[in-house]
């Protein structure tokens, strides 16, 4: 069966939802299960940046940071800007100075694409 456009945008929407729950309400196996899936079968950045906030929280994984900054670096080589921001965030607060600069400068030259900078003329 081959999947469709459809298919994909119900996976995302379903992560978002999972994602918005972090830290906030009980997170099920399916759901972990389902966020492992996409992060480590289909390398979804936003899936990658679940997980990796699943290990840090330790609540619905086994806290291990060594593992969570290895998903967050796995999320960091190819996401969007929007997931550079929240993945830069946490390396702020894992005092991981030089991850941080890396996805600011990321996440700046990904939204360029969108609003390339000014030159005067």
């Amino acid at each position: 069966m081959k999947k469709t456009l459809d298919d994909d945008l119900r996976e995302v929407i379903r992560l978002i939802q999972i994602e918005k729950k972090l830290g906030k309400e009980k997170i099920t196996q399916e759901e972990v299960d389902f966020a492992r899936y996409l992060a480590d079968t289909k390398k979804y950045p936003r899936a990658e940046y679940v997980v990796a906030v699943m290990y840090l929280n330790g609540k619905e994984l086994p806290k291990n940071k060594d593992t969570a900054i290895e998903y967050l670096d796995r999320s960091s080589e190819h996401a969007s800007y929007d997931i550079q921001i929240k993945i830069a965030y946490v390396y702020h607060v894992l005092d991981e100075t030089t991850k941080l600069k890396k996805c600011l400068r990321l996440a700046i030259e990904d939204l360029e694409l969108f609003y390339p900078p000014h030159t005067d003329n």
